[in-house]
Formats: C-alpha cells, sequence, structure tokens
C-alpha cells in the first residue's frame, strides 16, 4: 500500500490586513504584543509610526495597515521591527502552497508579508541615515 505524500507545511502567523489574508513565517516572528506607547520621530515617513520598547530593546514601529490592536514583533535582518496594522487570526502549522510564498487556510491563499518592503521603509530615500537600525 502505497502512501500518499503529504504537502509541505509552514509554521508561523495567519493575518488579515484589510480583510485580506496574509502570513509571517515563525522564524521571523518573536512575539505578538499589546501596542505599547510609541514615541513618533520628527521626520520620519508616515509608515514610521515612532519607536518603542520591547523587552529592553528601542524598536521602529511600522504600519502596515489601519488595525492598532497587537504589534507583531519581527526579526529581519539581525533587528527587531514592530509590525502593527493587521489582525492576527491565528497562530500554528499551515499547508504550504505549490510556490511556498504562501499557506493555505480555509480555502484561501495567504500570502507571505514581504519584510524586506518594510524594513526598506526605514533604509530608503530621505529617511536613509537618520535610522540608525
Amino acid at each position: 500500500m502505497s502512501e500518499r505524500p503529504s504537502a509541505a507545511k509552514r509554521g508561523g502567523l495567519l493575518v488579515r490586513l484589510d480583510g485580506q489574508p496574509f502570513f509571517l513565517p515563525a522564524h521571523v516572528t518573536v512575539s505578538i504584543e499589546p501596542v505599547p506607547p510609541i514615541v513618533r520621530v520628527p521626520g520620519a515617513p508616515a509608515q514610521i509610526l515612532g519607536i518603542a520598547t520591547h523587552e529592553g530593546e528601542v524598536l521602529p514601529v511600522i504600519a502596515i495597515g489601519a488595525d492598532r490592536s497587537v504589534m507583531v514583533v519581527c526579526r529581519y535582518g539581525g533587528e527587531l521591527l514592530g509590525i502593527v496594522g493587521a489582525s492576527v487570526v491565528g497562530a500554528g502549522i499551515f499547508e504550504s502552497t505549490t510556490d511556498a510564498d504562501s499557506v493555505s487556510f480555509l480555502g484561501e491563499t495567504a500570502e507571505d508579508i514581504d519584510l524586506s518592503e518594510v524594513y526598506n521603509a526605514l533604509q530608503g530615500g530621505a529617511w536613509a541615515g537618520r535610522w540608525g537600525g
């Protein structure tokens, strides 16, 4: 009797951003926290809400949507980032799609959130050089 190969699975967070499902892989997700007090940084782009502390470290807080229910702390390029704007739907192991850049959940496809794009908000344009990150 031959066994059917199991689909690849990926661990992480399933979130909703403007009603659409997205995925944050477990290897970049550090924690889910209540939104802390955020100090606005003069001259920062609107997407950068400011800075906050997480377990004694200062991290930039970046908005990817309008929701302000939680902050997801992620690690990208060796640095911590606070991400707000997405509501957390669940955490666990999800079926990977064939392209491996998304997961399937209840008939929906949740693409990975591109943290390089989020991180580039800290590094690009006139803002570059002001954040030592």
